[in-house]
């Protein structure tokens, strides 16, 4: 029995010291790879690849790969004032995950003639794709888990814990540039609207501000969500920002939620994108199936939308409209589909959070989003969230909050419904109305809602004027679009526009029966309806004092608002122009509150020369409104500011030839302070 005890101890000691020397002999083999891929892989050339490589074994293929005469040295680390190798400047930000796809080059480069791709599919496959204009190698190899040393090697982080990357545009940064760049920036910014300079400098995965509210942070959203296609349409897009919105959905969605991506080629004739190899090659290189339509023909935004809705999958149930200039942030896609998931009947659309045309910063508010609504042309604009809809809320700033309209670049609907609602009006020309007609008919009116979710944030690069052709007069292009709505959906109502603008009886726009034979068909409500119950905050002038033109008696001149419409910016001056028929932008009416309004800015006194100017109404007896309040003196004809007794007068420009503001000043009798009053009769009084 001893002699048995001593054997299976000696047999436990045994087994015990080879456990240990295994042990010993992995930590050894584990800090040579450490070491090995620390240093990275040296090419002929004497470059090197960047630190940490995916995967923790050098296996042969990997070892042929250092055989392989680069090119071009790739600058990923790039290098500081001293020789040393940093992150600073690194080409493509200083940060990529396993499934993003970053191009790397160098400085004198364009990110096309040389690109390394990282990808892992479901298998735990890695591939590591180096392509030249001349030349592909595919390394391939096999691991478990991703491994820590995947990244780069070990660099400061933030106070959240993350990665710290460096590089142009990062978190969302403006970029200035040098003045040679500048030179090259006023050459090339006409055709696109925007700075593409400035564009091709900032990584096509570059970092973005996480703005959502913190309780949308806190958010669990269910694993099984309604998978999405997502179609964008383009047109003369510049590359660097077309690839960085379709990177920016690939590297911050969930990959089971997207179905696919289809990229919808509307004629675009600028550059080379009539050569489509280019981009083949490169969509075949990225984790979503992404399909390419190519237009010969110019179909316009709705047109190359309803060619990218008849490619999308059988398994889709929802579909995802995105423009083609635009930055997906973090969690922005999940909170859309789980609204539509609790309501099929939804249509709802993410924070558009603004990036800058000139410097690419990427703008956001931490205050209540705004919500959309409609000007009197009618024309998209965004409005304050109205104090119910806050209520209705409980003030959560998180949760979704109910539209009249959206803007229509950005939105996802559920698939089916979208059909059942006869999808888009198939003779709208180009580009305008798409939004306003997706917001009376084919949602408010018909059964469905809009919605806005905080908790879902896009960038969208907002251009001041549109760089493409529109085929014929963009604003014979709007008023028929327009026209083509309010006859369908906006009934009796269509006259307040028609009235406020004269042009639409002058525009031919084609038969609407089969779009209100839908309507019939669909049930819908009224746009009486529509105004009553869902957008009761418009500012239509259906009860006013005077509604018309206001012309001065001494120079024949009329007040306008197009110099403040051009600008779009509140405090623009009002001026006196020439009288004209067709001038919506010199239609005020005094409204209700003794306010001159245009649209939803009122005529405002302000303090330095006593100029007066456009701000936004304050409508009711709030704190500002006695700013706003004018009565008319009809024994004098003059407007009479109510706070300051002083009266609206024509100034004398300085020098002559210059543009004539108004002001308030001492009342007189000088003819510069008489005031005519052409009053409109609508031809349906529906007040």
């Amino acid at each position: 029995m001893p002699l048995r005890c001593w054997r299976f101890r000696l047999a436990y000691r045994a087994i015990f010291l080879m456990c240990i020397s295994w042990y010993i002999v992995q930590l050894i083999q584990t800090s040579f790879l450490s070491s090995q891929e620390g240093n990275g892989v040296q090419y002929k050339d004497g470059t090197r690849t960047e630190q940490g490589r995916v995967g923790s074994r050098r296996s042969k293929e990997l070892k042929a790969e250092t055989e392989v005469q680069r090119p071009r040295p790739i600058n990923i680390r790039g290098n500081d004032s001293g020789g040393k190798n940093t992150l600073k400047n690194a080409v493509g930000g200083s940060e990529r995950k396993l499934n993003e796809v970053r191009p790397g080059n160098d400085k004198k480069e364009t990110f096309f003639d040389y690109q390394v791709f990282i990808q892992t599919n479901a298998s735990g496959i890695v591939t590591k794709n180096i392509r030249t204009n001349s030349n592909t190698r595919n390394i391939t190899r096999k691991r478990k888990h991703p491994s820590p040393k995947d990244d780069y090697a070990v660099r400061p982080l933030d106070k959240d814990g993350q990665l710290v990357r460096t590089g142009a545009g990062e978190y969302g940064a403006p970029v200035v540039l040098s003045p040679e760049d500048t030179e090259r920036s006023k050459t090339l910014f006409p055709f696109y609207q925007y700075d593409v300079v400035v564009s091709d400098k900032i990584s096509l995965n570059r970092s973005l501000p996480d703005d959502r509210p913190q309780r949308c942070k806190a958010y669990m959203y269910p694993a099984e969500l309604p998978r999405t296609s997502i179609i964008i349409a383009f047109h003369n897009e510049a590359k660097s920002t077309f690839l960085r919105t379709i990177h920016s959905i690939i590297n911050r969605s969930p990959k089971h939620l997207v179905e696919e991506i289809i990229l919808v080629n509307d004629a675009s004739n600028l550059g080379d994108w009539h050569q489509s190899k280019w981009l083949h090659s490169y969509l075949s290189n990225l984790s979503v199936p992404i399909h390419l339509l190519q237009s010969a023909q110019r179909l316009g935004l709705v047109g190359a939308r309803v060619l990218g809705l008849s490619k999308v999958s059988n398994r889709s149930e929802v579909v995802t409209f995105l423009d083609s200039h635009c930055e997906c942030t973090d969690g922005w896609l999940e909170p859309l589909l789980q609204r539509i998931s609790k309501d099929r009947t939804r249509v709802v659309s993410p924070v558009v959070d603004a990036i800058d045309d000139h410097t690419f910063q990427y703008i956001s508010t931490t205050s209540w989003p705004h919500i959309g609504g409609f000007s009197w042309f009618p024309e998209f604009m965004w409005i304050r969230v109205p104090p119910e809809e806050k209520k209705r809320v409980y003030g959560d700033r998180s949760l979704p909050l109910r539209t009249p309209t959206i803007s229509g670049g950005l939105f996802a609907i559920d698939k089916n419904f979208f059909h059942r609602l006869g999808y888009y009006d198939p003779d709208l020309k180009i580009w305008g109305g798409e939004n306003l007609e997706l917001s009376f008919k084919q949602v408010w009116q018909c059964g469905g809602s809009l919605e806005i979710v905080p908790c879902s944030r896009v960038g969208h690069v907002f251009r001041s004027t549109t760089p493409y052709s529109f085929l014929g007069d963009p604003e014979t292009v709007f008023l028929h679009n327009n026209r083509r709505i309010l006859e369908t959906w906006a009934e009796d109502y269509r006259h307040v526009f028609y009235s406020l603008t004269p042009k639409y009886k002058e525009v031919q726009y084609g038969s609407v029966k089969s779009r209100q034979n839908l309507k019939e068909t669909l049930k819908c409500q009224s746009f009486d309806w529509y105004l009553k119950n869902v957008y009761r905050g418009h500012v239509l002038p259906l009860k006013y004092k005077h509604l018309g033109q206001i012309q001065n008696k001494d120079t024949g001149l009329c007040l306008d608002n197009s110099a403040a419409g051009e600008s779009k910016k509140l405090g623009s001056r009002v001026t006196v122009n020439t009288c004209s028929r067709n001038g919506m932008n010199q239609i005020i009416f005094l409204n209700v509150y003794d306010q001159l309004q245009h649209d939803r800015y009122c005529l405002t006194p302000q303090g330095e020369g006593n100029f007066v100017s456009l701000e936004l109404c304050a409508l009711g007896k709030t704190t500002n409104a006695w700013r706003q309040e004018w009565s008319f003196n009809k024994k004098n004809n003059q407007l009479v500011h109510s706070r300051t007794k002083q009266c609206l007068t024509v100034n004398s420009p300085t020098p002559p030839s210059s543009k004539r503001f108004v002001m308030i000043q001492n009342c007189s009798d000088t003819g510069e302070q008489k005031w005519t009053l052409q009053n409109i009769t609508l031809s349906l009084d529906i007040r």
